[in-house]
């Protein structure tokens, strides 16, 4: 009986035993590795330093650990943080980079460069046919019409020069640029398309920069848009300066302008004189 009711007293005395032996190793424990017993109780975005808990400083974060940290770890390239005691870092906004660890914020795309992504470490280039001429950008701008990008990573396009024209948008080389036909100029750079030749001019060659007038001393005209020579007028007709001709009045009439209309018309010669349009017409 005696051996019956002496079990469970040592039971008891093993499990105080054994309480015994654990504090001691937790107090062992505590006196050799102070860290280990409070780093424990450091918060997120925090580190224990020996002797407390210190906040990762901007362009670190701590995240929450199992095992305590001693220190802070610096973001990646395409990360930064702007704030301290933070427990991860911001990714790199679209229009930005970051090509350094421990960023504390982050770069903008510079012109004729962009980023359509977070989290990158650099930005790209604009390819040919397009610009960007902003800072920041998260796209490009296509070469409108009139113009080109025969280079990458630019912040304009180039004009399509005098006597051309570029009637795309996008384009990628110099040879986009179309001279203008026969018939047609153009004295401005960067224009989608050109000009007809006025009335009273003429172009005859492609890819000029202005037409070339009719000449009175050639008794030429030319009183169409748009064409590639004059015309060469008859003996009896009348050139103006404006390149156009008058028609030729019958046998006792002279030439006049309305004052109206400004239309070529033919008067009665007076009555006795000789008209003055070219010597024809004598008044009966």
């Amino acid at each position: 009986m005696s051996n019956m009711h002496d079990k469970p007293h040592c039971k008891n005395g093993l499990y105080r035993l054994a309480r015994l032996l654990l504090a001691l190793f937790v107090a062992w424990l505590t006196l050799a590795h102070p860290a280990s017993s409070y780093a424990a109780a450091c918060p997120a975005g925090a580190y224990w330093d020996g002797t407390t808990c210190i906040p990762a400083p901007p362009g670190s974060y701590v995240p929450l650990l199992r095992v305590a940290a001693t220190a802070a770890t610096l973001c990646l390239v395409g990360t930064y943080q702007d704030q301290e005691g933070q427990s991860s870092c911001k990714s790199a906004p679209k229009g930005s980079y970051v090509d350094t660890i421990g960023a504390t914020t982050a770069n903008l795309c510079l012109k004729g460069a962009y980023q359509d992504q977070e989290g990158q470490s650099d930005c790209t280039l604009t390819p040919k046919g397009s610009y960007v001429d902003i800072f920041g950008a998260v796209m490009v701008s296509p070469c409108q019409t009139g113009t080109y990008q025969n280079i990458t990573g630019q912040s304009s396009c180039a004009p399509a020069p005098a006597g051309n024209y570029i009637d795309i948008i996008g384009a990628m080389t110099a040879t986009a640029a179309k001279p203008c036909p026969m018939g047609a100029y153009q004295d401005l750079t960067g224009q989608s398309s050109c000009k007809l030749a006025p009335k009273g001019s003429y172009v005859a060659v492609t890819g000029a920069s202005a037409p070339s007038l009719c000449l009175e001393t050639r008794r030429e005209y030319q009183d169409l848009i748009g064409q590639s020579s004059c015309k060469l007028a008859p003996r009896e007709a009348l050139i103006f300066g404006d390149g156009a001709t008058a028609p030729v009045c019958d046998v006792g009439y002279s030439l006049d302008r309305d004052d109206v209309t400004n239309e070529f018309i033919c008067l009665p010669c007076a009555r006795g004189a000789v008209c003055w349009y070219n010597g024809i017409g004598v008044a009966p």
